[in-house]
């Protein structure tokens, strides 16, 4: 045989076992089953044109007639450009693993002896030997990467849903507030002008309207930042879902009032829970095995490129001079044995086995810190149901009859106005708050941790 056909024969036969295609559904899978016990989901992976039109009409359909937040965080799965950059990760794990799978390229050799001789000629096709005992372990680590990647994308799911809950109630918090706060101004105003009257008919004091009047003012202060702080709170909001301009004049139908269904914890059921089924718990422990890997892998580097592969010496045609057979080259680790990236690796194993330790201690405080604060925020709720609303309303309405009869002061009227504007505030506060430990008790069971 001919020197060329017998290369020729030789590379087509190394390329039929080096053909590799990048397929990351089997990853998106389990991302979706992620997503599906986690959260309100579903989930879509732009990729094409035809995606894009799919999420544009889910998404148009869920903002029809108003927004509740789980259609607010089924937006958000679907359309937050964040998490739709997140899931590129998954093929970019995907590719990285079918790449630590090939075959390294064979290298070629040929020799032309000067003056041109067609009887001194050698050629050389060497492939590495070294990817038997190489390739293997590097595939183990980049499956363990696969896996932390798939971690890392159903934190930042979890991480999505919550910020879209939390940026949701956030909006209903501010418009809340806001009416709350005109309609102070309204009662402060009608107070002002009374005790104005009042003060003409020699009935008032200068301190009186005075203290009314600025009572008024600071009002209308404080209705300019309730303003400022809803117009933040839609933009986190419109930020979280993905909205252009056009589409974010939506309104939302949920009231503070209304909680979500949640279940009761114990602290040692929701910790052991947490334990079992955080993501970033999840994503610690598939780190382990990956700094495991990458120290198994860097043990097989002590021989790493150990080349055979067949070579041809003689002239290009036929003859009993020329000769053929098997040829291997390989680096002698007489100094570098890459006992320094052993250690290093060795190293890193250690770390993240304390690093899942901590992250494990983290997970127990959060969860138990998190039950603490639902507690206080249902005691503050009911304390002002049961006992401080009842008996303001009732001082306010006293108020509001003597004064109008002349019989008491309208300071004191406006003092009883302010109590009972603060309770409200600190009221509907404490509904916000509680919310929002739910959102964190979620995450802490869930997700990946507070933040």
């Amino acid at each position: 045989m001919r020197v060329g056909g017998f290369l020729i024969v030789t590379a087509i036969g190394i390329s039929i076992f080096s053909c590799a295609k990048v397929d990351p559904q089997p990853q998106w899978l389990k991302v979706e089953a992620i997503t599906k016990e986690r959260t309100e989901g579903p989930i879509i992976w732009e990729k094409s044109e035809e995606d894009s039109k799919r999420i544009k009409t889910q998404v148009d359909n869920l903002l029809a007639d108003g927004l509740t937040r789980q259609e607010a965080v089924k937006i958000a799965l679907l359309n937050n450009r964040k998490l739709q950059a997140s899931f590129e990760e998954i093929g970019v794990a995907q590719a990285d693993l079918v790449q630590a799978g090939l075959l390294t390229n064979p290298s070629l050799d040929l020799f032309f002896a000067f003056p041109l001789s067609s009887a001194d000629t050698s050629g050389g096709l060497l492939g590495f030997l070294s990817d038997l005992w190489t390739i293997p372990a590097r595939k183990e680590v980049f499956a363990k990467q696969v896996e932390v990647t798939i971690q890392e994308v159903g934190i930042d799911i979890v991480a999505t849903a919550a910020e879209t809950a939390s940026a949701y109630d956030e909006f209903l918090y501010r418009i809340t507030s806001l009416q709350i706060e005109k309609n102070s101004l309204s009662v402060l105003s009608d107070i002002s002008v009374r005790t104005k009257i009042r003060y003409e008919h020699g009935l008032s004091n200068d301190l009186d309207m005075r203290h009314a009047e600025a009572a008024a003012i600071e009002q209308r202060i404080a209705i300019a930042a309730a303003e400022q702080a809803l117009t933040k709170a839609r933009t986190r909001l419109n930020i979280a879902l993905s909205l252009n301009e056009s589409d974010n004049k939506y309104h939302l139908t949920d009231t503070l009032d209304n909680t979500p269904d949640e279940k009761k914890w114990d602290r040692e059921t929701a910790v052991k829970f947490a334990l079992e089924h955080r993501l970033d718990l999840a994503e610690a422990r598939f780190k382990v095995e990956l700094a495991d890997r990458e120290l198994s892998f860097e043990r097989t580097q002590v021989f790493s490129r150990v080349n055979v592969g067949p070579v041809y010496e003689g002239d290009l045609g036929s003859g009993s001079e020329n000769a053929g057979g098997p040829a291997i080259s390989l680096d002698l680790p007489i100094f570098d044995q890459n006992q320094a990236q052993i250690a290093k690796d060795e190293y890193r194993l250690r770390q993240m086995k304390k690093v899942l330790s901590a992250k494990e201690m983290q997970a127990r405080k959060e969860v138990t810190d998190t039950l603490a604060e639902i507690d206080f925020y249902l005691n503050i709720i009911d304390i002002i149901r049961k006992q401080l609303k009842p008996n303001i309303e009732e001082e306010f309405e006293y108020s509001k009859i003597w004064s109008s009869q002349m019989q008491l002061n309208l300071l004191n009227l406006l003092q009883t106005r302010e109590m009972e504007v603060a309770l409200k505030r600190r009221y509907i506060e404490a509904q916000w708050q509680l919310r929002n430990a739910y959102i964190r008790l979620n995450l802490a069971l869930w997700g990946g941790g507070l933040t």
